[in-house]
């Protein structure tokens, strides 16, 4: 009993040493081998990092946007501001001439020349369309050719009834009629409608005609215009290649054929005289050139063909002008009309 006693007593104290023993190796190892070990872990650990199935990928950002602040646009220059201009001075303007609406009337004319009575009287009308403005003074350029002006009475009536006599008969042996009347007998009356001259030859044996007459209603003292506007009539200067221009707008379009215009001229030798229409489009047709014509005036129809196929609406132009010096004359009106007959 005591020798087994000892035995294993001997037992115990071998094994503990062995253990002694294998404990201190351990804490002696060289420290390389450690490193491997610890390198031999982590290769172990990535293994089964890349084999573990349902592990989701951590995406790394770019290397260019870790840590990288965004670019800030440089802010823009403040504009300068404009100077300011520099006030500009009105500029004074001269008030354009008033227009008269007495020029704006529209005569319709009949044609001329018209054979006087035999004896006995004839009727003549003038229809004014406008404006209807009250009259004050009306001029009246008057042509009849007769041998013995002293045989005529003349009459003219308004569209109201009023009548002013312009001629009584008289022993006045001179011949023809070639006046500017200035009548002051219907003021107060009113310009539109139908006026009516009336023309008595009270002998027998002397024929006449009334070549021209017209309505030019003047201007209330009370109505200032511009007395170049519009205003007849219009002295025509003597030896004057531009000599004067009248205008009239027509309003109404239309493809033209003919054209008729009525002008009316007292002057001393016509034939110093040149006339030019010229169309809304520019062009131009004369209608009478310097000559050699030799009486009291020109009261004349022209029928043109020129303007064939042009359109009527717009500006319409005719110029006279005096190519001849030593005698004058006073322009009196003039007459537009399309498609007319020969």
């Amino acid at each position: 009993m005591a020798k087994l006693s000892s035995a294993f007593l001997a037992f115990c104290v071998v094994t503990l040493s062995c253990v002694f023993l294998s404990c201190t190796s351990h804490l002696t190892e060289d420290p390389a081998d450690n490193d491997q070990i610890a390198d031999l872990d982590l290769d172990l650990e990535d293994e089964e990092s890349e084999s573990t199935p349902g592990d989701i990928d951590e995406i790394e950002p770019e290397p260019d946007a870790i840590d990288e602040e965004p670019e800030l646009e440089p802010e823009p220059e403040p504009e300068p501001e404009p100077e300011p201009e520099p006030e500009e001075e009105e500029a004074e303007y001269e008030e354009a001439p008033q227009i008269s609406p007495y020029s704006k009337l529209s005569n319709q004319l009949p044609s001329y020349p018209i054979d006087l009575a035999n004896p006995g009287a004839i009727r003549v009308f003038i229809e004014v369309s406008g404006e209807d403005l009250p009259v004050w003074d009306i001029n009246i350029p008057l042509w009849i050719v007769h041998p013995f002006r002293g045989e005529l009475s003349i009459v003219l009536e308004s569209p109201s009834g009023r009548k002013v006599t312009l001629f009584e008969p008289s022993s006045d042996g001179a011949s023809n009629i070639l006046e500017m009347l200035t009548v002051t007998g219907f003021r107060g009356d009113r310009t539109t409608g139908t006026w009516t001259l009336t023309v008595t030859d009270t002998l027998q044996d002397d024929a006449g005609q009334l070549v021209w007459w017209t309505l030019l209603f003047v201007d209330p003292p009370e109505f200032e215009t511009d007395p170049s506007l519009n205003a007849w009539p219009i002295e025509i200067p003597d030896n004057d290649s531009y000599g004067v221009t009248d205008v009239v707008q027509v309003e109404q379009s239309g493809t033209l054929n003919k054209v008729c215009v009525f002008v009316a001229i007292r002057h001393r030798f016509p034939g110093d005289l040149h006339i030019v229409l010229t169309s809304p489009d520019g062009d131009s047709a004369v209608l009478k050139e310097r000559n050699d014509l030799n009486s009291l005036g020109l009261f004349e129809t022209y029928i043109l063909d020129d303007f064939k196929g042009n359109e009527r609406q717009g500006t319409w132009a005719l110029t006279v002008s005096d190519r001849r010096t030593g005698d004058w004359g006073y322009w009196d009106g003039w007459n537009l009309t399309f498609d007319c007959a020969d």
